[in-house]
């Protein structure tokens, strides 16, 4: 195969990731795993949050692409539901800090709990050779797209 024709197979791939994903059957699933009420717009920022965390309101916001007040109504019901902690940054009390709680980390390891077993369903049949490879090239993969932005500018 070409290169033009390996990227085009990479991007059938990720065609197909965000197909499943906008499933609304798939994110039934998805939500219902969390065994709590809990939007779509709300587990993004939920896993925004415990990925960066400790993060400022303010970040959130611009990392969802939202104005901060859309943030906010994001993050009112996760907090109220005791899955995001705020406090006040002591140097200035403007600055709000979230924190993913203990109760937030485990609504997100039965999400990831679903995704593994259908991961597992899928690749079950795979060597674990096969399997440590794709998760070596998926890694890369997944830096090579996070440090994407800085190269863009760079150039």
């Amino acid at each position: 195969m070409s290169r033009s024709d390996d990227l085009r197979t990479i991007d059938s791939f990720l065609e197909l990731i965000e197909t499943v994903a906008r499933n609304p059957h798939q994110k039934d699933r998805v939500l219902g795993a969390a065994k709590t009420r809990l939007s779509g717009a709300g587990l993004n920022a939920l896993r925004l949050v415990a990925r960066s965390g400790p993060i400022a309101v303010t970040e959130v916001a611009r990392q969802l692409g939202v104005d901060q007040s859309t943030a906010s109504r994001q993050i009112k019901p996760l907090e109220d539901a005791g899955l995001l902690s705020r406090t006040a940054d002591t140097a200035d009390r403007r600055v709000a800090w979230l924190e993913v709680t203990t109760a937030g980390m485990d609504v997100l390891e039965r999400i990831h709990g679903l995704r593994r077993a259908d991961l597992e369903l899928v690749l079950g049949d795979w060597s674990g050779a096969e399997l440590t490879q794709l998760a070596e090239l998926l890694d890369r993969f997944k830096q090579s797209m996070l440090d994407a932005p800085q190269r863009r500018a760079a150039s």
